[in-house]
């Protein structure tokens, strides 16, 4: 089993019955969109994939925020988009990032970045899913502090020690089982 594959299922295990989830873009937090089935029954996205992964669940509803497709990354981007996810609420978020540090979380793409704020102000429970790829990298562009992480799901290649320090600084990690 992928990586990305353990973080998923993790993912949505944490995730109790009957709340809504807002789901951002990322192949990680797809894996985690594959694994909710009808739990959520209120899924706020802006990725094509993740809309497009329920369009035919009748058990859920995809309310999914406007704005410009931007194809490479197949999610909507844009002021739209920002204002959506600012009118929205939602139990918890799932989101990806492009690293973590100490510092916090940062990302590459600078069109998504008001969004995924949006996203964090939007949701009372936030949970980021990230691969060993992301720990102690650091992307263009800063995105929030741990301060505002409640759950951090990795796989069993994340750095021990970086692991610890996030514990420490009152960050949960969840480290997905290499085997299901």
């Amino acid at each position: 089993m992928s990586e990305k594959e353990a973080i998923g299922r993790a993912c949505a295990a944490l995730i109790e019955t009957n709340h809504s989830v807002i789901l951002d873009a990322g192949t990680t937090v797809y894996h985690v969109a594959r694994h909710l089935g009808e739990k959520a029954p209120q899924i706020l996205t802006n990725s094509l994939p993740v809309a497009n992964l329920f369009a035919s669940v009748n058990q859920v509803e995809v309310i999914l925020a406007g704005g410009v497709i931007y194809p490479r990354l197949g999610v909507l981007v844009g002021p739209m988009t920002v204002e959506a996810f600012g009118r929205m609420r939602a139990d918890v978020a799932i989101m990806s990032a492009g690293g973590i540090t100490l510092e916090g979380i940062t990302n590459s793409h600078a069109l998504l970045i008001d969004i995924q704020r949006a996203m964090l102000k939007a949701a009372q429970k936030i949970i980021f899913c990230l691969d060993h790829t992301k720990f102690g990298r650091q992307s263009v562009s800063p995105l929030c502090g741990l301060d505002q992480v409640d759950v951090i799901v990795t796989d069993h290649l994340a750095p021990p020690d970086l692991v610890a320090r996030l514990r420490e600084s009152g960050v949960e990690v969840v480290l997905a089982p290499t085997t299901q």
